[in-house]
């Protein structure tokens, strides 16, 4: 199955002005109720909620809600009679959980989604532009090297 891709323009971004693009990286902790902390320079961009999704690369991704439905269109693109349209929809909005900011700007992942993502305790966080990225530690410094080696060549 082909991942559709988004690429993250004007229609994903429309809560945010410029220089507000999510990015950097962030070394994080889950507490034990599974609540991570949104960095403080994006919280505002939470202030009415977002979305977790479970990720192609088997990260948990944090959108805006805005941003989470521009997005979800391109998987969409595939009609719904076909197996793979029926599979990237399944996939996109049936690992999807609507969250809200706590007072201390924390979100929390639901129990399916850190099994999923194989989150707990240490996490990176990671900035793509048009939303956050959840990792596992280990999961992440694989993926780390495969990008690595895949700019030496």
């Amino acid at each position: 199955m082909r991942m559709p891709v988004y690429d993250g323009g004007p229609p994903g971004l429309e809560r945010m002005t410029p220089g507000e693009e999510l990015w950097g990286n962030f070394d994080l902790v889950l507490d034990d109720r599974g609540r991570l902390a949104v960095p403080a320079r994006y919280r505002h961009l939470f202030e009415r909620g977002g979305r977790l999704v479970l990720g192609a690369d088997g990260q948990v991704e944090l959108w805006t809600t805005e941003g989470y439905s521009a997005a979800s269109l391109a998987y969409t693109e595939q009609p719904i009679t076909t197996l793979e349209g029926r599979r990237l929809r399944r996939q996109r909005y049936g690992w999807a959980w609507e969250v809200e900011l706590d007072r201390q700007g924390r979100v929390l992942i639901p129990p399916k989604l850190r099994q999923k993502g194989d989150l707990d305790g240490a996490v990176i966080v990671w900035g793509r532009g048009d939303c956050l990225e959840i990792w596992n530690r280990q999961r992440w410094e694989e993926q780390e090297a495969q990008m690595e080696q895949g700019t030496a060549n």
